[in-house]
C-alpha cells in the first residue's frame, strides 16, 4: 500500500494536474487564463489547508482527498464564467476588458453561489457516515467551499484583470464541439432521453448483484508479497484471518465452575461452525494447570472445586496475557478469545459475526455482554454501514438541494426536475461498476457526496440558462440556450472526467475504484445533462413548443 500511495503522490496526482492544465489550455486557447484558473483553484486549497491548520484539524486518509474536491469545484465554477467572458467578447467586441469580466461574473453569480451551497450540503451529508474520517472530510470540504466561493466571486476577477492583461478567450473549438452535441440532441430530443434513461436504469439494476467486500488484503494485487505470505500461512496452517470475541461478566461472576463450563460449551459451539478452524482462548491454560495438579484433575469444569479453579486462573492469567488476544482482563470481568478463520469475503465475516453473537446470546451473554470485534470485522462492515448511512444522508441532501434550487431559481418545477439528473448518475455509475466487478468497497460508500458538486454544478448552470430564456421554450430555442452554456459543461466534463480517470492507474485499489466511479459518474451526468434534462424541461415546463410548418 505504501508503494502504491507513493506512486500516486509522486506521479499520478501531478499527472492529473498536467492533464487538467492541458484540457483547460485547449478549451480557453489562452495560457495566462488557464494559469489563473488553476492558480485560483490551488489558492483555494491553500486557504482551506491554512484554516484546517489553525483549527488543529488532524488529517486522515479520507480528509486529505478533500483538497482535490475543493479545487475541482473552484475550477468548475471558473470554467463556466470564462466561457461566458469568451461569448461576451465575441458578441460585444466594443466593450473593454473590465466591463466584460464584471458582467460575466455578475451574470453567473447566482448559479455559482447555488452550486457551492448545494455542494456544501452534499458534503455535510457525510456526517451520516459512521467513519469519523468521512465526517471530517465532509465538514472540511463544506468549510473550504466557503473560501472557494469568496475566491471565485471576488479574487478571480481581479486576477483575470491584473495578471492576464487584455486577454482573449479563444474557445471556438469547444463551441464547435458543443454544437455537434446539441445538434445531435435536436434530431430526436425525446428519443435520446428515452435511450439514455433506459441504459441508466439497466445500469442501476446491477446494484441487485452488489456484494460489499472491504477486506484489507483485496487492496493489493495477487502477486504482492503480502498476499503471497498470507496464502502461505493459509496453506500451511489452515487459517489466515482472526476475529475477536469479547465476553463481559459482572464483578466476581467469572471465577466459578458454572461460568467456566458455560464458556467451554460456547467455545465448542463456535468450533463447530464451518468457517472457524480454531479458537485461541484461556481454557487451554486453565486445563493445563488442572492437568498438572497432584493428582491431575479428570472431571468437568462444572465440577472442579472453586478454590482449585481460582488458583489456576489467578496464578496463570499473566500467561494468557502474554499470548496476545487470548486473555482475561486484569479484573476478570472480561474474556477475549481469538477465532481463527480461513480466507473469506466481508459478507461471510459479517454473517459469521452475527452467528457467533447469536450463540453467545443463547448462552446468556445478551446485549453488550458479547461483542465480535477486530480489524477484519471493522473492515467488513465499513462500506456496508457507510453506504447504508449515506443513502439517508444523500436523501436529505437531495431534499435540501432541491429546495435551494427552487428558492434561487424561483421555480419549484425546476427543483423537482433537478432531482433525476443530480442523483441518478452516481447510482448508475455504481450499478455499472457492479455489472463488471460485483464487489463494492470504501470508495463506493462516499461516491455520491464526492461527485455531488460536479454533477449539481453543471445541472444548475443549464437550468439557470433555460430559466433566463423562458421565451425560448421550443426545441430550437432550447438548442440555442444549450449551445451557449454547453462549452462550460463540456470543458468541465472533459477536464475533471479525464483527470479522475487517471486514478484508475493507481497502485492502490481504493483509488482505482474511486477513479472509475467518479469518472463514470461525471460522464454519465454529461449524457443526462445533454440528452435527458432538456427533454424533461420541454415536456414539463415548455408548454409553447413550436408547431411543425405544415400546421
Amino acid at each position: 500500500m505504501r508503494d502504491g500511495l507513493t506512486f500516486d503522490r509522486h506521479f499520478l496526482f501531478p499527472l492529473t494536474l498536467v492533464v487538467n492544465f492541458a484540457m483547460l489550455l485547449f478549451a480557453f486557447g489562452n495560457l495566462r487564463v488557464t494559469a489563473a484558473t488553476l492558480g485560483t483553484g490551488i489558492f483555494s486549497v491553500m486557504m482551506t489547508l491554512g484554516i484546517a491548520g489553525w483549527s488543529g484539524h488532524v488529517f486522515a486518509t479520507a480528509a486529505v482527498s478533500s483538497f482535490s474536491i475543493i479545487m475541482t469545484l473552484t475550477v468548475a465554477s471558473l470554467i463556466h464564467v470564462i466561457h461566458a467572458v469568451g461569448q461576451r467578447q465575441r458578441n460585444l467586441k466594443f466593450q473593454k476588458r473590465d466591463p466584460v469580466i464584471l458582467a460575466s461574473f455578475r451574470k453567473l453569480a447566482v448559479p455559482v453561489i447555488l452550486a457551492h451551497a448545494t455542494t456544501a450540503v452534499g458534503f455535510l451529508s457525510l456526517n451520516w457516515a459512521d467513519a469519523p474520517a468521512f465526517q471530517a472530510m465532509g465538514n472540511l470540504v463544506a468549510i473550504g467551499l466557503i473560501f472557494s466561493l469568496f475566491l471565485v466571486l471576488f479574487i478571480a476577477p481581479i486576477m483575470l484583470a491584473v495578471i492576464c492583461g487584455d486577454f482573449t478567450v479563444r474557445d471556438d473549438r469547444m463551441r464547435r464541439i458543443s454544437r455537434i452535441f446539441t445538434k445531435a440532441w435536436a434530431r430526436g430530443p425525446f428519443k435520446w432521453g428515452i435511450l439514455v434513461g433506459s441504459l441508466s436504469l439497466i445500469a442501476v439494476l446491477g446494484l441487485a448483484k452488489t456484494t460489499f467486500d472491504d477486506q484489507f488484503i483485496k487492496f493489493f494485487p495477487e502477486e504482492h508479497p503480502l498476499r503471497q505470505n498470507i496464502k502461505l500461512i493459509a496453506d500451511s496452517m489452515g487459517w489466515s484471518q482472526t476475529v475477536d470475541l469479547v465476553l463481559r461478566y459482572d464483578q466476581g461472576a467469572l471465577l466459578t465452575p458454572a461460568e467456566f463450563q458455560r464458556l467451554e460449551d460456547l467455545t465448542n459451539q463456535i468450533l463447530a461452525l464451518p468457517q472457524v478452524k480454531g479458537v485461541n482462548g484461556p481454557l487451554p491454560v486453565v486445563w493445563g494447570c488442572l492437568d498438572h495438579r497432584t493428582p491431575p484433575y479428570t472431571g468437568t469444569l462444572a465440577d472442579v472445586p472453586e478454590k482449585m479453579l481460582n488458583f489456576c486462573v489467578r496464578s496463570n492469567w499473566y500467561v494468557t496475557e502474554d499470548q496476545g488476544n487470548a486473555t482475561f482482563a486484569a479484573d476478570f470481568r472480561e474474556v477475549r478469545m481469538s477465532l481463527l478463520l480461513e480466507r473469506q469475503s466481508s459478507a461471510h465475516v459479517r454473517a459469521l459475526a452475527e452467528k457467533v453473537e447469536a450463540l453467545a446470546a443463547a448462552a446468556g451473554f445478551t446485549g453488550d455482554r458479547a461483542a465480535v470485534s477486530g480489524v477484519n470485522v471493522m473492515s467488513s462492515y465499513l462500506s456496508y454501514v457507510n453506504t447504508r448511512s449515506m443513502l439517508v444522508g444523500s436523501g436529505f441532501a437531495m431534499l435540501v438541494v432541491s429546495i435551494l434550487i427552487g428558492v434561487f431559481l424561483r421555480s419549484w418545477s425546476l427543483a423537482l426536475l433537478s432531482i433525476l439528473p443530480n442523483f441518478l448518475p452516481a447510482i448508475s455509475a455504481l450499478g455499472l461498476w457492479v455489472w463488471f466487478n460485483t464487489e463494492i468497497g470504501m470508495a463506493a460508500s462516499i461516491i455520491t457526496a464526492i461527485t455531488f458538486g460536479i454533477v449539481v454544478d453543471d445541472t444548475i448552470h443549464i437550468l439557470y440558462a433555460l430559466t433566463r430564456g423562458r421565451k425560448k421554450q421550443t426545441d430550437r430555442g432550447v438548442q440555442r440556450v444549450l449551445q451557449n452554456v454547453f462549452p462550460g459543461v463540456l470543458t468541465t466534463t472533459s477536464t475533471l472526467g479525464f483527470g479522475f480517470a487517471l486514478l484508475m492507474f493507481s497502485g492502490f485499489a481504493v483509488n482505482q475504484q474511486l477513479g472509475f466511479l467518479t469518472a463514470a459518474t461525471i460522464f454519465i451526468a454529461f449524457l443526462f445533462d445533454l440528452f435527458v434534462l432538456p427533454g424533461l424541461y420541454i415536456y414539463f415546463i415548455g408548454r409553447d413548443r413550436m408547431k411543425p410548418p405544415s400546421e
